[in-house]
């Protein structure tokens, strides 16, 4: 979670810097479309990296001791779909 942060804080402080540097001279639409493409990019290739690599399943070491895992149904039901199901 620290080093997320840290990345993320020195892009904040990196990309006024960088589209500062894009749009020097005259700022043209032309010098915004490479800062729109630069952006896009970035973007783009984070969310492939994401798609290959990421996951959205419960992690070992995220999980809270003492506190029981619930489905949708239980939480909008309560217990009515268990005693439903069992006599299935």
């Amino acid at each position: 979670m620290g080093l997320t942060t840290f990345v993320s804080t020195l892009a904040q402080i990196a990309a006024p810097h960088v589209v500062g540097a894009l749009t020097y001279h005259r700022s043209t639409r032309s010098e915004w479309q490479i800062v729109f493409f630069l952006a896009a990019g970035i973007y783009a290739v984070s969310a492939i990296f994401f798609t290959i690599f990421g996951s959205g399943d419960l992690q070992s070491w995220a999980g809270m001791p003492g506190v029981h895992d619930t489905t949708v149904q239980q939480q909008l039901y309560g217990d009515t779909v268990n005693h439903q199901l069992e006599e299935i």
